[in-house]
């Protein structure tokens, strides 16, 4: 039996990897669970998601840039399609072909501001049910906010910690809804 804080993430969630405006026209690398993924936006606006190491000589795609909707590794200039495989090797011969190997690519969507990843390699997203969405996010009325959190802890610390609202003794009782003096 794995205990809570040995556990691992669920792979079969959809997870918010990025707010939807932090990615512009270049490709954004994310880490989800020590799995590192590049993210970037297609010609059409759709969103790719890919292992972020270009096959070839392993460098970082994320440090490369987008060209014509592939996304172009910065050391030989290789392009990759959003599916994975290969688009154009700037120096090939017409009579060569592409390598047949593929980068494992993730379902990924965009919804209610943020970029969403189901992180399980080459799965069709049609079969997936959507992220669970927030409604909320945009209301006049609602009031939250997005921080990233590097913690080198189990991810279920921060889950009791931030759930706890009451908790509000071990800081002085200095809270958010706390007078300001």
């Amino acid at each position: 039996m794995v205990s809570l804080r040995e556990a691992g993430i669920d792979p079969n969630c959809w997870y918010g990897v990025a707010r939807s405006t932090e990615l512009g026209d270049r490709p954004l690398a994310v880490e989800l669970w020590g799995r590192s993924v590049v993210i970037y936006r297609q010609n059409d606006g759709a969103i790719a998601a890919m292992d972020d190491c270009c096959p070839h000589r392993f460098v970082k795609l994320s440090d490369g840039v987008v060209v014509d909707g592939a996304i172009e590794c910065p050391y030989h200039g290789w392009q990759f399609n959003g599916d994975g495989g290969y688009k154009t090797i700037p120096y090939l011969a017409p009579n060569q072909r592409l390598p047949s190997c593929r980068i494992p690519t993730y379902p990924v969507r965009e919804q209610d501001g943020f970029i969403w990843l189901y992180p399980v390699a080459n799965v069709d997203p049609d079969t997936l049910p959507p992220p669970m969405p927030i409604p909320e996010w945009d209301h006049l009325n609602y009031i939250a906010s997005v921080a990233t959190v590097d913690c080198p802890g189990h991810f279920s610390f921060l889950i009791e910690n931030l759930m706890d609202m009451y908790h509000g003794h071990l800081h002085d009782d200095n809270q958010a809804w706390a007078n300001p003096r």
